[in-house]
């Protein structure tokens, strides 16, 4: 397809930066990519953000970056969540007094689960980008915990939750639909400056 100064309307050879005729700067127009604009990316803060507003938003899509973002968010959370429980339990066999001891466990408890009902719909909602539904967790989670399950109980070390985490493992690292699918255009954020 020929190339036309955007001054002088003449013909311009392929590859050029100016005009041969008029000397002006030929521009070309490319088509905008929604990976390279800031509006597509997330960081560490806004995810955190988008995940406690969002908490029961099971609709729409998450980008990949609003989801890793987030699970390490969640793996503090987890750390926190297992110190308070293993400080209640030194306490209680320390002889502390009991309010000390139900109040770490309590503490523990409710930082798990305040993270597990904000990270399933950030889970569906990852899926949602890859046009996946949400109910792929159903049987994700099922087949994870019931591998974990019989290892408990065996104790034999099976491939299933090997497997499981890395079928999650391929989807949620799996690059996002670049325009819209069944569950919507794909996700916009507003810079967080």
């Amino acid at each position: 397809m020929p190339l036309n100064c955007t001054s002088c309307n003449s013909e311009v050879i392929q590859g050029s930066q100016f005009c041969g005729n008029c000397g002006s700067a030929i521009l070309i127009k490319s088509e905008p990519s929604i990976y390279n604009s800031p509006e597509t990316n997330v960081g560490f803060r806004q995810s955190i953000k988008l995940g406690f507003s969002k908490w029961k938003d099971y609709k729409g899509r998450s980008s990949r970056a609003e989801y890793w973002w987030f699970n390490l968010f969640g793996l503090f959370m987890g750390f926190s969540s297992f110190m308070l429980f293993a400080f209640g339990l030194a306490s209680a066999y320390s002889g502390a007094p009991p309010p000390v001891m139900v109040g770490l466990l309590l503490s523990s408890f409710a930082i798990s689960l305040t993270s597990a009902i904000i990270q399933l719909p950030l889970a569906v909602r990852r899926l949602h980008d890859i046009n996946k539904s949400g109910y792929w967790l159903i049987p994700m989670i099922a087949v994870y915990s019931t591998f974990i399950l019989i290892d408990v109980l065996t104790a034999a070390l099976l491939l299933g939750p090997i497997i499981a985490v890395a079928w999650w493992l391929i989807w949620f690292c799996q690059k996002g639909d670049p325009g819209k699918n069944t569950f919507g255009s794909p996700p916009t954020y507003e810079n967080d400056s």
